[in-house]
C-alpha cells in the first residue's frame, strides 16, 4: 500500500513508511529512525544535489531523527509522528566532505552558502509547509543575503521571520527554541497526507499496531491506569500467553501505569 501520513504531526501516525538510505552527499545519522515516505526522500536528495553542483565540496547533508518505523509518540520530540517532519544538522565552514562527526554550531560557523542553497532549493520545489531555526542564526542568513546575495527586503520577506522574529507566524522559516544546534523542517508530501486522509486516527493507530506484530511479533505499549493484561492483549489482538511469555510476567503480576510492556 501507498505510504500515508495521518493525522497531525503532533498527534498522528505513519502507514506503510520508507526507511531513508545513505546516498552520495547525505548521510543517514541513525537509520532506525529515519522512516518517512518517498516524497520527503526525493525532496532531501534533489536538494542535496542542487547545492553540490553549486558548491562543489564542503560537508554533506547530515540527516537526523525523522520517525519511527510505525509512526506516532517519538520521545523526546512533541512532532515527528508522521515521518514529515525531519532534523537536519547545519552545514557549517570548516567541516570536510564525509566528517560525520557533531560539531560545534556557532553563528559565525554557519555556511551561508550552502544554507542558502539548500533552502532555495526546497522552495523551489514548493516541498516545506515551514523549517524551524533559531533567530540569531536566521540574522546571519539575513546579513548574509542582502549583502553576499544582492536579495532585496521584499524577496526575504515570506522566507524569513527575522527581523520580526517571533511576530512573523506567515514566514517559511520560524524562530522556535531548542533549534539552534539544528534546522526543523516539515514537509508538504501532498501524497502521503492524500492517502493519509482515508484513514481516521484511531484506525491508523489500530492498523500500525496489527503491522508491528505481524513483522515484529511484538508490540510496545505503556500501560495506562485501568489496564489489566487482558485487557492488553484483547486491545492488540495477541494471546495472554504470548504476552505474558514476552514479558516474563504471570498471570498474577501487577502492572503500574508507566510500564511498558
Amino acid at each position: 500500500r501507498p505510504p500515508a501520513a495521518t493525522g497531525s504531526p503532533v498527534r498522528g501516525r505513519l502507514l506503510f513508511g520508507v526507511q531513508m538510505q545513505p546516498s552520495p552527499g547525505v548521510h543517514i545519522r541513525h537509520p532506525k529512525l529515519a522512516w518517512t515516505v518517498p516524497e520527503v526522500i526525493d525532496a532531501l536528495v534533489t536538494a542535496q544535489a542542487y547545492v553540490r553542483k553549486r558548491l562543489p565540496g564542503g560537508p554533506d547533508l547530515q540527516v537526523g531523527d525523522i520517525s519511527t518505523r510505525y509512526g506516532g509518540r517519538f520521545r523526546p520530540h512533541y512532532s515527528h509522528r508522521t515521518g514529515l517532519d525531519v532534523d537536519l544538522r547545519y552545514f557549517l565552514d570548516g567541516v570536510k566532505p564525509g566528517d560525520h562527526e557533531r560539531h560545534f554550531v556557532g553563528v559565525h560557523l554557519l555556511d551561508c552558502a550552502r544554507t542558502w542553497a539548500l533552502i532555495d532549493s526546497l522552495v523551489a520545489q514548493d516541498a516545506v509547509d515551514l523549517m524551524y531555526m533559531d533567530v540569531r542564526l536566521q540574522k546571519r542568513l539575513y546579513k548574509y543575503a542582502r549583502k553576499e546575495l544582492q536579495r532585496s527586503k521584499e524577496e526575504l520577506e515570506p522566507i524569513l521571520s527575522y527581523p520580526k522574529a517571533r511576530r512573523r507566524k506567515d514566514a517559511l522559516i520560524q524562530h522556535a527554541r531548542g533549534h539552534f544546534n539544528h534546522l526543523h523542517i516539515r514537509f508538504r508530501a501532498p501524497w502521503a497526507r492524500f492517502f493519509g486522509s482515508l484513514y481516521s486516527l484511531k484506525a491508523a493507530k489500530a492498523l500500525a499496531r496489527r503491522i508491528e506484530v505481524a513483522t515484529t511479533g511484538r508490540i510496545k505499549y505503556r500501560v495506562r491506569r485501568g489496564d489489566t493484561l487482558g485487557k492488553i492483549a484483547r486491545k492488540h489482538r495477541v494471546k495472554l500467553k504470548d504476552l505474558l511469555r514476552w514479558n516474563r510476567l504471570r498471570k498474577t503480576s501487577k502492572i503500574r501505569p508507566g510500564k511498558v510492556v
